[in-house]
């Protein structure tokens, strides 16, 4: 069984990949000049949502449902040049699509991972039975 350590770790340099992202996506609408101001201002948009969730992310711990937020915002760059209408057969295009994948994909992954290692999620669950033995004890020791 892997330590709580290397785990934190491994969540910590997933939101600074993550975070590394998010800065790109708020400059690359000015990078490439974006002419679609939808698109732009999505790209914004979804930087900041991106760079202050990971922030927290790496900052807090049990902090899962902001991965969420990164893997819905990754999903949205995906397709965002299609809904639209902004894509070329160009490099800002595929910029877009490659950092939502990024996102997903590292989010995702994050999510998987935490929800293994967290007390109540799946593989980390403690033995109910167990509990409710350690309860009747300490009731036990309180009433003698």
């Amino acid at each position: 069984m892997q330590a709580v350590v290397p785990h934190n770790s491994r969540v910590q340099a997933f939101s600074l990949i993550n975070l590394l992202v998010g800065v790109w996506l708020v400059i690359l609408p000015f990078a490439f000049g974006e002419r679609s101001y939808p698109l732009a201002a999505s790209a914004v948009i979804a930087g900041a949502l991106v760079i202050v969730s990971e922030l927290v992310r790496y900052a807090a711990r049990h902090t899962v449902a902001l991965s969420w937020v990164v893997t819905i915002a990754g999903a949205w760059l995906i397709v965002a040049p299609w809904i639209f209408n902004a894509h070329s057969p160009g490099a800002r295009t595929w910029s877009y699509v490659i950092s939502g994948i990024v996102l997903a994909g590292i989010s995702a992954y994050s999510i998987t991972s935490s929800a293994f290692r967290h007390p109540s999620g799946p593989g980390g669950a403690r033995d109910p039975e167990a509990g409710i033995k350690r309860r009747a004890e300490k009731t036990r020791r309180t009433i003698s």
